[in-house]
């Protein structure tokens, strides 16, 4: 009997240890995404690629179309992929009055919570980015025009860069390019960040989201939305 408890004991531990060093790996575990938006003309495509230890865990997230239906709704198709095997498509239609409500509720969230900023703040600090690239194309057929297009762009993308070096870890030279086209209207951009971050620091830093939201009312779904206009 002594035998069978002390058996019963020592796989308690084993178990225990083995759980302990599955969650300390997870919380080390580095997260890096990828983020890849093109927009030419009408055209526009968002790739969010997630991956973790070199590879072997990857999620993409393929939004090919972002229209806008009937004048009335946005519509987002979007497709999934788990390890480049398993895809997924998925259609979803925000209608306007959605979108606001969304918003709001979104806005009294971070009205609400002392200390969010803070929380970001702490959190970005152990974001490091190690690709930053962004380049456009801009002409509206107005040398003068096409001008201050382009000196709004370059403010644009300087003060970004100066948010992004001061709340991040930026391990990589910015590559920022605006070229004019005098000549005809071109509207074309080429964004891609690349950043990564461990899992320990996001789950801490949604623990303290989640500990000053308690008591506070969650975003509305569909059905709850139409509830409150009918």
């Amino acid at each position: 009997m002594e035998e069978k408890g002390c058996c019963k004991v020592n796989g308690w531990i084993v178990t225990a240890f083995i759980i302990g060093v599955l969650v300390l790996l997870l919380f080390v575990t580095k997260v890096t995404i990828t983020i890849l938006y093109v927009h030419s003309r009408d055209d526009d495509q968002l790739v969010v690629t997630f991956k973790a230890w070199y590879g072997l865990i990857s999620y993409t997230l393929n939004v090919p179309l972002i229209k806008v239906e009937d004048s009335t709704s946005l519509v987002v198709k979007s497709e999934k992929s788990v390890n480049n095997d398993t895809q997924q498509e998925d259609t979803q239609k925000f209608t306007p009055l959605e979108m606001i409500k969304k918003i709001e509720l979104f806005q009294d969230f971070l009205q609400d919570v002392i200390g969010f900023h803070k929380i970001v703040r702490s959190f970005l600090k152990h974001v490091s980015i190690t690709k930053f690239e962004w380049k456009s194309v801009v002409g509206v057929n107005d040398a003068a025009l096409t001008g201050m297009v382009i000196g709004v762009a370059w403010s644009i993308k300087g003060s970004l860069i100066g948010l992004v070096s001061t709340y991040m870890n930026l391990k990589a030279k910015p590559q920022i390019e605006v070229h004019p086209a005098f000549q005809t209207a071109v509207s074309q951009t080429r964004f891609v960040c690349m950043f990564s971050f461990r899992i320990g620091h996001a789950i801490g830093a949604g623990l303290k989201v989640v500990k000053f939201w308690k008591g506070r009312p969650l975003p509305l779904k569909k059905s709850e939305l139409s509830k409150e206009t009918t």
